[in-house]
């Protein structure tokens, strides 16, 4: 049973990795909470900071599973005007260790008089680290050059993207590009010829809105689109029901035959503690029991202490 768990693992990281570099970003399931991990024009949209502290287990239960843990602080530098964020994602998979940094600077343009409808220009900086660790495989070669050069293969990229944002006090909508422009820093032995990166542009489409069902209910239905050139389009349908401005219960669907189920608790006006936990439809379900991510946000700044209405996003 082992051995088939490993056999079925490494299908699916060649899978991913013949596919479509559309996984080349973290999967997480609670981005709807801080979409500073989609779209650097999100940065500093809320008159105070935020930082958002989270943690994931993908397939449970599985040697070598992916594993990520992710870090973003953003606010405003010129309140409704100027925002900068930034980011730091660290990943494993396998033999593979990733580690990237990104710097977010946003312009926001009122679009009436007060202020009320908003739209943000975004653009990042970013740095990714990537790491292989040859030593742990086990091969039939080993003359192979790939192979005896060295223990740990490193590839190091620098990278840029953008975004628009357009939000209200109810309703956003976001179109991004997280890797607009890359550059590898050195080819890796098996690189392809002509060619700036082996990362591939990623398009973003999400939004949602906000309904008051009643005083003591409000509904958030939401939605992310990502496309891939030669890769699968994949979607995400999320429903999340906020009671009494205190507690976040939802469900998510995303296209890859994925349920997700979320909670998320406005413990004090500071702080936020959410829980998603992904079950996985397919085949690979016999294998574990589901993915369990945690988040913590605190919000923090002057301004928060005059802030009576939820966060919706």
């Amino acid at each position: 049973m082992r051995n088939r768990k490993l056999y079925i693992l490494l299908l699916i990281c060649l899978t991913f990795a013949s596919r479509g570099k559309a996984q080349q970003d973290v999967l997480i399931s609670q981005y709807m909470f801080n979409q500073l991990f989609l779209n650097p024009a999100y940065a500093g949209t809320h008159e105070y900071w935020e930082s958002s502290i989270l943690y994931r287990s993908q397939w449970v239960g599985w040697e070598g599973s992916p594993t990520s843990q992710l870090l973003a602080v953003d606010g405003p530098i010129l309140p409704s005007l100027l925002g900068i964020g930034a980011t730091i994602v660290h990943d494993e998979i396998g033999i593979n260790a990733t580690l990237g940094a990104n710097i977010a600077v946003s312009y926001q343009l009122k679009l009436d008089r007060k202020g009320d409808h908003r739209l943000s220009f975004g653009l990042k900086a970013g740095y990714l680290s990537q790491r292989a660790y040859i030593k742990d495989l086990i091969y039939i070669d080993e003359n192979d050059p790939l192979y005896v050069s060295s223990d740990i293969i490193n590839q190091n990229t620098i990278l840029f993207g953008s975004g628009i944002y357009y939000y209200s006090k109810r309703l956003y909508l976001g179109l991004s590009v997280p890797v607009l422009f890359a550059k590898d820093l050195k080819d890796l032995p098996s690189a392809e010829m002509n060619r700036n990166s082996y990362l591939k542009k990623q398009f973003y489409f999400n939004g949602g809105m906000v309904f008051t069902l009643s005083e003591n209910v409000d509904f958030k239905p939401s939605f992310l689109v990502k496309y891939t050139q030669s890769a699968p389009l994949q979607a995400d349908i999320n429903m999340n029901f906020l009671f009494k401005k205190m507690f976040w219960l939802g469900a998510s669907y995303r296209s890859t035959d994925i349920l997700v189920l979320m909670m998320e608790v406005n413990a004090t006006r500071y702080l936020r503690i959410g829980y998603a936990y992904d079950y996985n439809f397919s085949d690979i379900s016999i294998f574990t029991s589901g993915s369990h991510e945690i988040m913590l946000s605190f919000d923090f700044g002057k301004t928060i202490v005059k802030s009576s209405s939820p966060r919706y996003f």
